[in-house]
């Protein structure tokens, strides 16, 4: 039983021996930058996603103002002519 109270001391030789470890940590590494470079994009594309999303309201809002003006003239135009 002292046996399993003893802690497991890792020098950093027995890592250095581990080939799997630093190709682990290698491709952690790549996979990280990846990561970042991916939130990066995501981030730009949501930015102009955005601006797309308030250019389509403000179009929608310009096309029913104008809609507006053109019924207000027909229903002009209708009143004149009774």
């Amino acid at each position: 039983m002292a046996g399993a109270d003893q802690d497991i001391i890792v020098s950093d030789s027995d890592l250095e021996s581990n080939p799997d470890y630093d190709q682990l940590q290698e491709a952690f590494i790549q996979i990280h930058k990846e990561a970042v470079k991916l939130d990066a994009l995501n981030s730009k594309l949501k930015n102009k996603l955005s601006w797309y999303e308030n250019a389509l309201i403000k179009a929608e809002a310009e096309q029913e103002l104008e809609d507006l003006k053109n019924e207000h003239d027909n229903l002009q135009n209708y009143f004149e002519l009774q």
